[in-house]
């Protein structure tokens, strides 16, 4: 056609569609974070149509209150595939912190096994303690685990709800000792931020041709990458046995018998903290690689 070679002109469409994207405002959050960010302006509960009922929207909105947590309540539909090693569902709860950075946020979705579950994350600009030691991500990790520990006995696969409850009563208690006063949710911004990028019509072409052979290349990929995500996954599957593991010895300790057993039985409960804290952003060889040494650790403490 006109002696211009096909991938110059496959080329030149890709330009075409990154210009669109670039300087239209496709960039940023997808439209299904949008909604979901808007549908949260009435309120901290976002429940989609479809949910499927298992979390109690008008009671987490109730115990919520004004505190800086933000719950999202989705439909069975699942998730576009992640290569992410916690899964699509961990992926876009990072995704709505991204947009929501001063709160925490709970996802009710289903997971990449087709359950139906939550997931917890923070947003990145949530404020750092006022007191003590602990980081702001540490402070996450600690309310987790302890909502987690209380919630594991109320909550069920028919009844979300107890989470959210056991959640927030964990959050006034971690941030009571954390802040001078307990951090509340602020304002969602009238329009959701638009990558602003600014490149050169040289740029973009030059830019996209680029991207065009890396498009090549990863076509050759894609079976590769799905041999791995499987094999990953099920990493992660092991690594999450391990750590259940680890959660029933914490939840049922022993009497120590002497102080150094005392000592060893707070160092589990730190790196049991520092395992979960690492395996919820895994997203490596290496992540996983130190997730599973501190695994195997706390598989040879706990005996």
């Amino acid at each position: 056609m006109l002696g211009v070679p096909l991938w110059i002109l496959a080329a030149v469409l890709v330009g075409a569609g990154a210009a669109v994207w670039l300087y239209g405002g496709v960039g940023g959050p997808d439209a299904r974070t949008r909604a979901i960010v808007e549908g949260l302006r009435s309120g901290a509960v976002y429940e989609a149509p479809g949910a499927p009922g298992i979390v109690d929207a008008g009671r987490a909105r109730a115990v919520i209150g004004d505190r800086a947590i933000v719950a999202v309540v989705l439909d069975r539909t699942p998730l576009p595939p992640s290569d992410r090693v916690n899964g699509a569902d961990y992926e876009l709860c990072k995704d709505i912190a991204e947009q929501l950075p001063t709160n925490h946020v709970a996802l009710f979705a289903v997971d990449e096994d087709g359950d139906y579950g939550s997931s917890y994350c923070l947003g990145p600009d949530f404020p750092e303690p006022e007191k003590g030691e602990d980081d702001a991500d540490l402070l996450h990790t600690r309310l987790l685990v302890a909502a987690e520990t209380s919630w594991k006995y109320r909550a069920s696969p028919e009844n979300l709800t107890p989470e959210i409850e056991e959640f927030v009563l964990s959050y006034d208690l971690v941030a009571e000792d954390a802040y001078e006063a307990i951090p509340t949710r602020g304002e969602i911004p009238d329009e959701l931020a638009k990558p602003q990028i600014a490149l050169a019509s040289a740029g973009i072409v030059a830019g996209t041709v680029a991207v065009f052979f890396l498009l090549r290349l990863a076509a050759h990929g894609i079976g590769r990458r799905g041999e791995t995500a499987r094999l990953l996954r099920q990493r992660r599957i092991r690594i999450d046995d391990g750590l259940s593991r680890a959660a029933d010895t914490l939840l049922h300790p022993h009497a120590p018998a002497d102080e150094a057993d005392a000592r060893r039985q707070e160092k589990v409960a730190h790196v049991y903290a520092t395992a979960v804290d690492r395996m919820r952003d895994a997203r490596t060889e290496q992540d996983l690689r130190e997730v599973e040494e501190l695994v195997r650790w706390l598989r040879e403490a706990s005996g």
